[in-house]
């Protein structure tokens, strides 16, 4: 489970029909925490953004809830559109409905957000008829992020740490928010030069390159521009600046 990055939490949640049910709103956020933010895969299963794969057990342990507790919040959730379930033997796949709209980057969509609260509407959104239901806008703006997804990044090729993996999925978010996706060609070289990296610098180094890279607000990584003996922290800040926006 990824431990870094962030989620969005509107205040509008305040008002939300399950805001005083401690179980149920705690479920929900960690569903929202601990839901894909980039389409990819589960031993053969697809996994999309906004989705995850759930064992009861785990998903209750998680929470510090009892699977009793855990599988009746999930069905309060499931009741009033905020998220959907489809199970087979082997497992169960949890969708967190409407899951753009809640982590949307729009400032118009969160103006919107707060003319609604004003208005008294509904906090978290959800469609009357139909909560899996998006609004033309909504599906629009979510064909547009499909089509600029990274692909499934490769790892495997380059044996990363899991905290490079992790360091490196933060990166890929970090750059679909911007709306500069990696196409699999230039995916699959960014992940050379990491690797180059690593050997030539050591992976202290790198991770927090890639940190100060997203914290600058560069559109790339610039490691060829990095410093200093392999096994070193290269801590020296290097030239780059023009990458930010």
């Amino acid at each position: 489970m990824l431990e870094n990055g962030y989620i969005r939490v509107w205040r509008s949640l305040l008002e939300w029909e399950w805001y005083d049910d401690i179980n149920t709103c705690r479920l929900f956020i960690h569903l929202l925490i601990t839901a894909n933010y980039y389409d990819s895969k589960w031993r053969g299963v697809s996994v999309a953004r906004g989705q995850r794969v759930i064992a009861y057990e785990k998903l209750a342990a998680e929470c510090g809830l009892t699977v009793s507790q855990v599988r009746t919040s999930l069905k309060k959730l499931e009741r009033t559109g905020e998220i959907s379930r489809k199970s087979t033997n082997e497992y169960t796949l949890l969708t967190v409905l409407n899951y753009d709209r809640f982590q949307s980057d729009s400032m118009q969509e969160s103006q919107a957000d707060d003319k609604r609260i004003a208005d008294g509407s509904h906090a978290c959104d959800m469609p009357v008829t139909n909560g899996s239901q998006l609004s033309k806008k909504a599906k629009k703006q979510e064909s547009k992020k499909v089509r600029n997804n990274t692909p499934i990044p490769p790892y495997e090729e380059f044996g990363f740490s899991e905290a490079m993996r992790q360091r490196l999925d933060e990166w890929l978010c970090y750059k679909s928010e911007r709306m500069e996706a990696y196409k699999p060609t230039g995916l699959h070289s960014l992940l050379k030069t990491v690797e180059r990296e690593i050997a030539r610098l050591g992976e202290p180094a790198v991770l927090n390159r890639i940190t100060d890279a997203m914290a600058s607000g560069w559109r790339g990584m610039n490691l060829d521009k990095m410093e200093g003996k392999c096994g070193t922290a290269a801590n020296t800040r290097f030239e780059g600046l023009g990458e930010r926006i």
